[in-house]
Protein backbone atom coordinates (compact mmCIF):
# COMPACT_ATOMS: atom_id res chain seq x y z
CA UNK A 1 0.00 0.00 0.00
CA UNK A 2 1.98 2.79 -1.13
CA UNK A 3 1.02 6.54 -0.10
CA UNK A 4 2.29 8.70 -2.16
CA UNK A 5 2.41 6.27 -5.74
CA UNK A 6 3.42 7.55 -9.01
CA UNK A 7 1.47 7.94 -12.40
CA UNK A 8 2.62 8.97 -16.04
CA UNK A 9 1.43 12.19 -17.62
CA UNK A 10 2.63 16.21 -16.60
CA UNK A 11 0.57 18.13 -14.34
CA UNK A 12 -2.70 19.58 -15.59
CA UNK A 13 -5.49 21.88 -13.72
CA UNK A 14 -9.07 20.86 -14.71
CA UNK A 15 -12.42 22.86 -12.82
CA UNK A 16 -13.46 19.90 -10.86
CA UNK A 17 -9.60 19.61 -9.11
CA UNK A 18 -10.29 23.60 -8.59
CA UNK A 19 -13.35 22.71 -6.62
CA UNK A 20 -11.49 20.33 -4.35
CA UNK A 21 -8.94 22.65 -3.79
CA UNK A 22 -11.19 25.29 -2.87
CA UNK A 23 -13.27 22.93 -0.51
CA UNK A 24 -9.57 23.14 0.90
CA UNK A 25 -9.07 26.88 1.32
CA UNK A 26 -12.65 27.57 2.67
CA UNK A 27 -11.50 25.19 5.72
CA UNK A 28 -8.24 26.85 5.77
CA UNK A 29 -10.05 30.47 5.98
CA UNK A 30 -11.98 29.54 8.58
CA UNK A 31 -9.82 27.60 10.59
CA UNK A 32 -7.79 31.40 10.49
CA UNK A 33 -11.10 33.32 11.46
CA UNK A 34 -11.51 31.08 14.45
CA UNK A 35 -8.05 29.99 15.81
CA UNK A 36 -6.85 26.85 16.75
CA UNK A 37 -8.94 25.47 19.95
CA UNK A 38 -12.10 26.26 18.14
CA UNK A 39 -11.17 25.13 15.00
CA UNK A 40 -9.94 21.49 16.44
CA UNK A 41 -13.17 21.02 18.25
CA UNK A 42 -15.18 21.88 15.49
CA UNK A 43 -13.48 19.98 12.78
CA UNK A 44 -12.13 17.12 15.14
CA UNK A 45 -14.39 17.17 18.12
CA UNK A 46 -16.96 14.68 16.84
CA UNK A 47 -13.95 12.18 15.23
CA UNK A 48 -12.48 11.97 18.78
CA UNK A 49 -16.16 11.54 20.21
CA UNK A 50 -16.66 8.69 18.05
CA UNK A 51 -13.39 7.19 18.09
CA UNK A 52 -12.38 7.00 21.92
CA UNK A 53 -16.79 5.68 21.85
CA UNK A 54 -15.37 2.93 19.60
CA UNK A 55 -12.51 1.91 21.10
CA UNK A 56 -14.23 2.06 24.53
CA UNK A 57 -16.96 -0.29 23.11
CA UNK A 58 -14.45 -2.32 21.45
CA UNK A 59 -12.52 -2.98 24.68
CA UNK A 60 -15.49 -3.04 26.85
CA UNK A 61 -17.59 -5.67 24.87
CA UNK A 62 -15.06 -8.32 25.04
CA UNK A 63 -14.94 -8.00 28.48
CA UNK A 64 -18.80 -8.30 29.67
CA UNK A 65 -19.41 -10.90 26.96
CA UNK A 66 -18.49 -14.18 28.55
CA UNK A 67 -20.62 -12.65 31.58
CA UNK A 68 -23.69 -14.29 32.64
CA UNK A 69 -26.08 -11.75 31.86
CA UNK A 70 -24.98 -11.47 28.31
CA UNK A 71 -26.27 -15.38 27.83
CA UNK A 72 -29.70 -13.85 27.58
CA UNK A 73 -28.25 -13.03 23.94
CA UNK A 74 -26.38 -15.78 23.47
CA UNK A 75 -28.50 -18.68 24.31
CA UNK A 76 -31.75 -18.10 22.09
CA UNK A 77 -29.21 -16.81 19.16
CA UNK A 78 -27.10 -20.37 19.86
CA UNK A 79 -30.95 -22.15 20.14
CA UNK A 80 -31.87 -20.93 16.72
CA UNK A 81 -28.85 -21.44 14.22
CA UNK A 82 -28.43 -24.99 15.68
CA UNK A 83 -31.71 -25.56 15.01
CA UNK A 84 -31.64 -24.76 11.26
CA UNK A 85 -28.16 -25.41 10.98
CA UNK A 86 -27.88 -29.01 11.90
CA UNK A 87 -23.99 -30.79 11.57
CA UNK A 88 -22.18 -27.06 10.17
CA UNK A 89 -24.14 -24.86 13.16
CA UNK A 90 -23.92 -27.17 16.38
CA UNK A 91 -20.55 -28.87 16.20
CA UNK A 92 -17.24 -27.65 15.88
CA UNK A 93 -15.60 -26.42 12.83
CA UNK A 94 -12.59 -24.34 11.38
CA UNK A 95 -13.43 -21.31 9.90
CA UNK A 96 -11.92 -22.35 6.12
CA UNK A 97 -14.72 -25.65 6.45
CA UNK A 98 -17.64 -23.03 7.82
CA UNK A 99 -17.10 -20.57 4.71
CA UNK A 100 -16.81 -23.24 2.00
CA UNK A 101 -19.98 -24.85 3.00
CA UNK A 102 -21.65 -21.34 3.35
CA UNK A 103 -20.92 -20.16 0.70
CA UNK A 104 -20.82 -23.15 -1.59
CA UNK A 105 -23.72 -22.92 -4.48
CA UNK A 106 -24.40 -19.36 -4.52
CA UNK A 107 -25.12 -19.16 -0.29
CA UNK A 108 -28.16 -22.44 -1.02
CA UNK A 109 -27.54 -23.07 2.41
CA UNK A 110 -28.54 -19.80 4.06
CA UNK A 111 -30.91 -18.73 0.89
CA UNK A 112 -32.42 -22.73 1.96
CA UNK A 113 -33.21 -21.26 5.29
CA UNK A 114 -35.17 -18.28 4.42
CA UNK A 115 -32.21 -15.74 4.24
CA UNK A 116 -32.75 -13.06 1.65
CA UNK A 117 -29.93 -13.02 -0.93
CA UNK A 118 -28.60 -9.79 -0.06
CA UNK A 119 -27.96 -10.64 3.50
CA UNK A 120 -25.61 -13.66 3.01
CA UNK A 121 -22.43 -12.03 2.53
CA UNK A 122 -22.81 -10.34 5.23
CA UNK A 123 -23.13 -13.20 7.27
CA UNK A 124 -20.58 -15.27 6.03
CA UNK A 125 -18.05 -12.24 7.08
CA UNK A 126 -19.06 -12.34 10.64
CA UNK A 127 -19.44 -15.64 10.74
CA UNK A 128 -15.63 -15.38 9.14
CA UNK A 129 -14.64 -12.48 12.24
CA UNK A 130 -16.13 -14.56 15.08
CA UNK A 131 -14.60 -18.24 14.47
CA UNK A 132 -10.62 -17.96 15.20
CA UNK A 133 -8.62 -19.56 12.70
CA UNK A 134 -6.56 -22.39 14.77
CA UNK A 135 -7.32 -23.43 18.32
CA UNK A 136 -11.39 -24.13 17.23
CA UNK A 137 -13.05 -25.37 20.94
CA UNK A 138 -16.93 -24.08 20.65
CA UNK A 139 -19.45 -25.05 17.83
CA UNK A 140 -20.18 -22.45 15.59
CA UNK A 141 -23.58 -21.43 16.87
CA UNK A 142 -21.74 -21.13 19.96
CA UNK A 143 -19.40 -18.82 18.41
CA UNK A 144 -22.07 -16.96 16.59
CA UNK A 145 -23.80 -16.07 19.48
CA UNK A 146 -20.91 -14.40 21.28
CA UNK A 147 -19.88 -12.82 18.34
CA UNK A 148 -24.09 -11.31 18.31
CA UNK A 149 -23.48 -10.78 21.91
CA UNK A 150 -20.41 -8.78 22.26
CA UNK A 151 -21.95 -6.79 19.14
CA UNK A 152 -24.97 -6.22 21.01
CA UNK A 153 -22.56 -5.06 23.80
CA UNK A 154 -20.68 -2.46 21.90
CA UNK A 155 -24.00 -1.14 20.18
CA UNK A 156 -24.79 -0.12 23.87
CA UNK A 157 -21.59 0.79 25.09
CA UNK A 158 -20.81 2.91 22.06
CA UNK A 159 -23.83 4.70 22.56
CA UNK A 160 -23.70 5.45 25.84
CA UNK A 161 -20.04 6.35 25.48
CA UNK A 162 -21.18 8.80 22.46
CA UNK A 163 -23.82 10.52 24.53
CA UNK A 164 -20.99 11.16 27.58
CA UNK A 165 -17.81 12.42 25.48
CA UNK A 166 -20.63 14.44 23.43
CA UNK A 167 -21.89 16.34 26.53
CA UNK A 168 -17.97 17.02 27.68
CA UNK A 169 -17.07 17.97 24.56
CA UNK A 170 -20.43 20.63 24.28
CA UNK A 171 -19.29 21.87 28.13
CA UNK A 172 -15.60 22.24 26.14
CA UNK A 173 -16.48 24.31 23.26
CA UNK A 174 -18.77 26.48 25.65
CA UNK A 175 -15.98 27.22 27.88
CA UNK A 176 -14.04 28.20 24.32
CA UNK A 177 -16.53 30.16 22.77
CA UNK A 178 -16.56 32.33 26.15
CA UNK A 179 -13.21 32.83 26.90
CA UNK A 180 -12.91 33.76 22.73
CA UNK A 181 -15.47 36.64 23.97
CA UNK A 182 -12.75 37.67 26.10
CA UNK A 183 -9.97 37.81 24.18
CA UNK A 184 -10.08 36.95 20.44
CA UNK A 185 -7.36 34.31 19.22
CA UNK A 186 -3.65 35.34 18.43
CA UNK A 187 -0.97 34.81 16.17
CA UNK A 188 -0.40 31.52 17.70
CA UNK A 189 -4.20 30.67 17.91
CA UNK A 190 -4.68 31.32 14.00
CA UNK A 191 -1.60 29.44 12.74
CA UNK A 192 -2.91 26.10 14.41
CA UNK A 193 -6.21 27.38 13.25
CA UNK A 194 -4.95 26.77 9.53
CA UNK A 195 -2.92 23.91 10.19
CA UNK A 196 -6.29 22.62 11.40
CA UNK A 197 -8.26 23.92 8.79
CA UNK A 198 -6.05 22.62 5.81
CA UNK A 199 -6.51 18.83 7.07
CA UNK A 200 -9.80 19.06 8.12
CA UNK A 201 -10.44 20.81 4.33
CA UNK A 202 -8.18 17.61 2.63
CA UNK A 203 -9.93 15.10 4.33
CA UNK A 204 -13.41 16.58 3.09
CA UNK A 205 -11.66 16.56 -0.15
CA UNK A 206 -10.57 13.12 -0.30
CA UNK A 207 -14.41 12.40 0.32
CA UNK A 208 -15.67 14.25 -2.40
CA UNK A 209 -13.18 12.05 -4.31
CA UNK A 210 -14.10 8.60 -2.61
CA UNK A 211 -17.75 9.65 -3.51
CA UNK A 212 -16.89 10.10 -7.28
CA UNK A 213 -15.57 6.85 -7.33
CA UNK A 214 -18.55 4.93 -6.14
CA UNK A 215 -20.74 7.16 -9.14
CA UNK A 216 -17.85 6.28 -11.82
CA UNK A 217 -19.46 2.94 -11.92
CA UNK A 218 -22.39 4.91 -13.32
CA UNK A 219 -21.68 4.79 -17.64
CA UNK A 220 -22.42 8.74 -17.62
CA UNK A 221 -20.49 10.09 -14.43
CA UNK A 222 -17.92 7.59 -15.15
CA UNK A 223 -17.58 9.17 -19.12
CA UNK A 224 -17.23 12.76 -17.59
CA UNK A 225 -14.88 11.70 -14.99
CA UNK A 226 -12.82 10.24 -18.23
CA UNK A 227 -13.44 13.73 -19.90
CA UNK A 228 -12.74 16.38 -16.99
CA UNK A 229 -10.11 14.57 -15.28
CA UNK A 230 -8.38 12.43 -17.90
CA UNK A 231 -8.46 9.54 -16.36
CA UNK A 232 -7.18 7.56 -20.04
CA UNK A 233 -4.80 10.19 -21.06
CA UNK A 234 -1.57 9.01 -19.42
CA UNK A 235 -0.08 12.12 -21.05
CA UNK A 236 -1.97 14.52 -18.89
CA UNK A 237 -2.13 13.63 -14.91
CA UNK A 238 -4.69 15.95 -12.99
CA UNK A 239 -5.27 16.38 -9.25
CA UNK A 240 -8.31 14.75 -9.33
CA UNK A 241 -7.41 12.19 -11.45
CA UNK A 242 -4.13 11.35 -8.41
CA UNK A 243 -6.21 11.33 -5.95
CA UNK A 244 -9.16 9.32 -7.74
CA UNK A 245 -6.43 7.00 -8.36
CA UNK A 246 -4.93 6.87 -5.22
CA UNK A 247 -7.93 6.14 -3.25
CA UNK A 248 -7.06 7.89 0.08
CA UNK A 249 -10.33 7.01 2.09
CA UNK A 250 -10.69 3.06 0.60
CA UNK A 251 -6.48 3.10 1.62
CA UNK A 252 -7.87 4.05 5.58
CA UNK A 253 -10.40 1.92 5.32
CA UNK A 254 -8.59 -0.73 4.59
CA UNK A 255 -5.65 -0.12 7.31
CA UNK A 256 -8.06 0.05 10.01
CA UNK A 257 -9.92 -3.09 9.30
CA UNK A 258 -6.50 -4.73 9.01
CA UNK A 259 -6.18 -3.60 12.91
CA UNK A 260 -9.13 -5.65 14.35
CA UNK A 261 -9.39 -8.41 11.40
Amino acid sequence: MELFPSYPGNFAFDWLSAILILIVAVFMLEGIIKGGAKTFLNQFGGLIVTILSFIAAMFICNLLVDFDFANFIKDPVRDFFTGIGGDIMGEVHTRDEVVFVLTNGNYSFLKGVGIPDFVCPFIVSFLGSCIPEADVTLSVADYFARGVAALAIAIVIFIVASIILSIILGAIKRAVRKRQKVKKPGFFSRLLGLIFGTAMGVVWALIVVWIFSFLGGVDFFRNFLDETWKLKDDGVLTIGEYLYKTNYVNMFITWVTSLFA
